[in-house]
């Protein structure tokens, strides 16, 4: 069996990014710019990162970065991927190495998927607004993702991903990973340990399927 890799983002404390490990999750993701509910900064990032155990990547997440601060992080962090967004990402991503890099790409169109297949980034993620600042109810397109997973491996579904949704969207997709951060929150930036459980649990029920 194939397994869906798990990235849980959006850990601003040491307990959640323990629990995502403990539950088997690919990668954890530290917001890094100031919009977001689930800022954190370099340095609270960093304490959280030393105190994960081996085996869960560290994945820091930007905004209209430039290459110089998204490098600065990486080094004070010691994260192992970036995921870019906004402006510039695609030339961000190529300064700091594409092989390291996960690309955020909105389908909201069919010409959007030729884009994504494009893009010179490792991984691609499949999100609904880049701005990372979406309603609840915002989804994704799970017709164009399909279209992009089916064609692209290491393509990430995110998007108003929640237990209740995430294994008919593994289904339809079948991509190489879901990203989740508000479904498995009991308030904004904080994780609720059962419902990460509970997510996972749920993705490993839809491989299995």
């Amino acid at each position: 069996m194939v397994e869906t890799r798990v990235k849980i983002c959006g850990i601003t404390r040491i307990e959640d990014g323990v629990a995502a490990a403990e539950s088997g999750s690919w990668a954890v993701g530290f917001v890094l710019h100031a919009a977001s509910p689930r800022l954190v900064s370099a340095a609270e990032a960093a304490r959280i990162a030393k105190a994960l155990p081996p085996g869960v990547l560290r994945v820091g997440v930007f905004l209209h970065a430039p290459a110089g601060l998204v490098r600065t992080v990486e080094a004070e962090v010691e994260l192992d991927l970036v995921q870019l967004h906004g402006d510039g990402a695609e030339a961000t991503c190529r300064a700091v190495g594409p092989e390291r890099v996960i690309l955020a790409a909105r389908l909201a169109r069919d010409g959007d998927v030729e884009r994504a297949l494009e893009l010179p980034s490792a991984h691609v993620l499949v999100d609904h607004d880049r701005s990372l600042r979406v309603p609840a109810s915002g989804t994704t397109d799970w017709n164009l993702a399909e279209r992009l997973a089916r064609r692209r491996e290491l393509t990430l579904l995110a998007g108003g991903l929640t237990s209740d949704t995430v294994e008919g969207a593994i289904r339809r997709v079948r991509p190489w990973g879901v990203d989740v951060s508000r479904g498995v929150e009991s308030a904004p930036g904080i994780k609720d340990k059962g419902r990460i459980l509970e997510f996972v649990e749920r993705v490993r029920r839809a491989d299995a399927s």
